[in-house]
């Protein structure tokens, strides 16, 4: 379904914790390539938001502060000049689906930014090249209002929340941050989704963002295939030795190893090194598990974690699962797997089928385990 403009200043109420506004000019048409900007204070949860909408649906991310520091020259924090900086990121990009536009670089620079531009004349004049559809603001406002604020801060590791004074002192940012922001909220003040939160639960956050997102015309992107290339010998390792200090091997071995290792702590801590580093959209992986084969203590094959036999395949030393590996690697046969869950598990070819399915079963239930997200709704 779609919402178009159909909704008429709606204030849709999800749950006690989060509270939606949606401006009745909010663009919901698709378009080629939709162009939205986001706002958001401390404790918003912005920057989570912002990343998981660009892997879910395939966003151009243009953050302002991250290219103003990439510049070598200094220049005056005006909004029109943030604008040129956008469009000219923009020009250059080439997203299907839109852009996502961090647009304020700093609490400390907004206000000046905006007190020294005419901000309508500005944005009206982007707008002219780039309609927005809409303007994403996400407010820690019903969070600095909770009770349980200075916990919640703490939780969240937001810098500074370390007694009730520094919560009190975020409290005043948040307000600080929404005052700043204000002339930009009033151009967009009749194409703002607003998202209200207490900042406990990032699942219900970032599930209602996903639902407004889909409901206002946007395609959620193909699901992304994870690709782990196991190392079970040394020697197979020893062919690659690209892999002995690559940050992206899997997992870190540890200076001591136990006697024995149970099989699902090991598999747990390949799938969780994965998942942590799934926030730099990275989906390909080695796991160096030779070191651990010897110490693995097997339990009875997971009855749950199925998995699908490719034959053999020939490739290049995998150059596409590590980008710095050189081009012109002599051609290796390596044997593939794939689990139910879709995630493509990489062997030597003369690595035996029975041991290949063994750690494919047990990394597909670690890796089940890891995704499943309890339902709170």
């Amino acid at each position: 379904m779609g919402v178009a403009c159909s909704l008429l200043a709606t204030s849709i109420p999800t749950e006690d914790e989060i509270k939606v506004t949606i401006g009745h000019r909010v663009d919901g048409h698709v378009r080629r390539r939709m162009v939205i900007f986001v706002f958001g204070g401390p404790g918003s949860c912005k920057g989570r938001i912002v990343s998981d909408l660009h892997q879910g649906f395939g966003l151009h991310v243009i953050d302002v502060e991250s290219v103003l520091l990439r510049r070598s020259d200094n220049i005056k924090l005006t909004l029109e000049n943030l604008l040129q900086i956008v469009e000219k990121e923009m020009r250059n990009a080439s997203a299907e689906a839109g852009f996502l536009i961090d647009l304020v670089p700093n609490l400390r620079n907004i206000e000046r930014c905006l007190t020294q531009s005419n901000v309508r004349a500005v944005l009206e004049r982007f707008e002219k090249n780039w309609p927005v559809a809409f303007a994403l603001t996400l407010y820690g406002k019903l969070f600095v209002q909770s009770p349980n604020a200075e916990q919640i801060l703490l939780d969240m590791q937001v810098e500074g929340a370390h007694d009730e004074r520094d919560a009190n002192r975020i409290r005043k940012r948040c307000t600080s941050f929404a005052a700043s922001i204000q002339p930009i909220m009033s151009y967009f003040c009749e194409r703002t989704v607003c998202v209200k939160h207490d900042g406990v639960n990032y699942e219900r956050l970032w599930n209602t963002v996903m639902d407004l997102f889909w409901d206002l015309g946007l395609k959620a992107r193909a699901p992304v295939t994870t690709t782990v290339y196991f190392l079970l010998e040394k020697r197979e390792a020893l062919r690659l030795p690209q892999y002995a200090n690559n940050e992206g091997s899997l997992p870190r071995v540890p200076f001591i190893l136990p006697p024995y290792l149970r099989a699902r702590d090991v598999f747990d801590g390949v799938s969780t090194q994965i998942s942590k580093q799934a926030s730099s959209h990275r989906e390909k992986f080695v796991a160096h598990l030779y070191p651990f084969m010897e110490r693995i203590e097997w339990e009875e094959e997971p009855k749950e974690a199925k998995t699908t036999l490719h034959p053999p395949i020939r490739c290049k030393q995998p150059l596409f699962l590590l980008p710095m590996l050189n081009d012109g690697a002599v051609p290796v046969e390596r044997r593939l797997l794939a689990t139910t869950q879709g995630d493509q598990c990489i062997f030597s070819a003369d690595i035996g089928i029975s041991d290949c399915r063994r750690v494919v079963e047990h990394y597909a239930q670690a890796r089940a385990a890891a995704t499943s997200i309890p339902q709170t709704k």
